[in-house]
């Protein structure tokens, strides 16, 4: 973590701030719509449903687990404040999900790179920008991926 650190400029700083709003709450405010529209109203569903088990999930697992973010123990490290639990990543877990789902159903090179542009710049950024471990990212992408798997087990 201390090697990304030494990697931040102000122009890279701007850009994972920026990119932290793909695991905010607007970033579902925004796609759930969008897909409802483009898509249809089955995929803008599935979507929903899919966002908010994940929520579910990940909100449990972080009062399960309660291990305090990268921040607690060294406050210079986080460049946006955050006060939740750190284990495991939501928006990892979330990059995992909807760019899982993308990336698997799409026959399109272009929505699958832009899928799996999607997945690595959210999981980096939550390193980047200090608010997670690289433990948190990994086991977000193993229950973002576990669910992925499950939703199209059950398709």
């Amino acid at each position: 973590m201390h090697f990304v650190e030494q990697m931040r400029t102000p122009l890279l700083n701007h850009f994972f701030i920026f990119m932290n709003l793909f695991d905010t709450i607007y970033f579902p405010i925004v796609i759930v719509p969008t897909v409802w529209i483009a898509c249809s109203a089955r995929w803008g569903v599935r979507v929903l449903c899919l966002l908010g088990l994940s929520a579910l999930i990940n909100g449990l697992l972080k009062q399960l687990f309660a291990l305090p973010r990268p921040c607690v123990l060294d406050p210079h490290f986080c460049l946006i404040p955050i006060e939740s639990y750190s284990f495991p990543s939501g928006g990892a877990q979330t990059a995992m999900l909807l760019g899982g789902l993308l990336f698997f159903s799409t026959k399109s090179k272009v929505w699958k790179a832009i899928a799996l542009l999607y997945f690595l710049l959210v999981s980096f950024s939550r390193i980047y920008l200090g608010v997670h471990y690289p433990i948190d990212i990994l086991a977000g992408w193993a229950v973002g991926g576990a669910l992925l798997w499950l939703y199209f087990k059950g398709s």
